[in-house]
């Protein structure tokens, strides 16, 4: 794909979150490890209700108008598994080094993760599909496309998911199988965490981003062609992070770690 019809909005969108996350981490790390204010607005409502869910929905969704354009999502899953193992290992490490609570079990690369593999298997029951079958004809006057089920299951899948967010958090706390933590269910003993993104209610809109994708991007080119020279100029930054977010993502926190420390050793702060 050429980078003239290459879908940059994503790569925009997703950088844009990626960047967010950075400052999100950078200020918990200041606010909680370092007790510097210049943190503190993470505690906010407006944060906490407004900016940072919006943040969360724009990754997520667009990690599922992502998988639309894989060739092989089976293989980034498989890739992304272990990026999100490395992860978890990581930041237990960096828990015991700094005596700090930074664990993380399951957040929002191990949430990409299950909803790459989910839609891996999506895509494997429709290759079974034989070739002509492109319709199912219900009687002599209707039929239906296979891809229009598809969609209606997937948002379907979505539903569930969201519904299930309303009463899923009375059951913290019940349980000592840590099995649940993913599915938003925190078990008992279950201590501080640094990051957390459960299956409930985030794979919803993982799998909203999937319809998207599936009904707007089905030429796997951006849907806005004519976008003026300066405006994807001006946006490169964010587009390279967006393109390149699996490694930003993972090396960002032990950069801003390092930077941390060593100013704190320098007596910079």
């Amino acid at each position: 794909m050429s980078n003239r019809t290459r879908a940059f909005e994503l790569d925009l969108l997703r950088g844009w979150a990626i960047l967010m996350m950075i400052f999100h981490h950078l200020s918990y790390d200041l606010l909680y490890l370092f007790e510097i204010e210049l943190g503190r607005y993470i505690e906010s409502d407006t944060y906490i209700y407004i900016v940072h869910p919006i943040m969360l929905i724009v990754f997520t969704g667009v990690s599922g108008i992502c998988c639309v354009f894989s060739k092989n999502n089976f293989k980034r899953s498989l890739k992304m598994l272990i990026a999100a193992l490395a992860l978890s290992i990581g930041m237990a490490i960096a828990s015991w080094l700094t005596q700090s609570s930074l664990y993380v079990y399951f957040n929002i690369l191990h949430l990409v993760t299950v909803g790459t593999f989910s839609y891996a298997l999506i895509q494997k029951v429709e290759s079974t599909r034989p070739s002509h079958d492109n319709e199912v004809t219900t009687g002599k006057k209707f039929a239906i496309n296979p891809k229009f089920v598809t969609h209606l299951l997937i948002l379907l899948a979505a539903s569930v998911i969201f519904i299930s967010a309303i009463f899923i958090s009375r059951f913290d706390h019940v349980s000592d199988n840590v099995l649940l933590l993913p599915f938003g269910i925190i078990p008992r003993g279950i201590g501080g965490m640094g990051d957390y993104l459960p299956i409930v209610p985030w794979l919803g809109f993982f799998l909203t981003g999937v319809v998207v994708g599936r009904l707007f991007y089905k030429s796997k080119e951006t849907l806005f062609p004519n976008t003026p020279v300066w405006v994807r100029k001006a946006g490169a930054p964010l587009e390279w992070m967006g393109r390149h977010s699996l490694w930003v993502y993972l090396l960002h926190q032990p950069l801003i770690m390092i930077i941390l420390y060593a100013g704190r050793a320098l007596k910079i702060w």
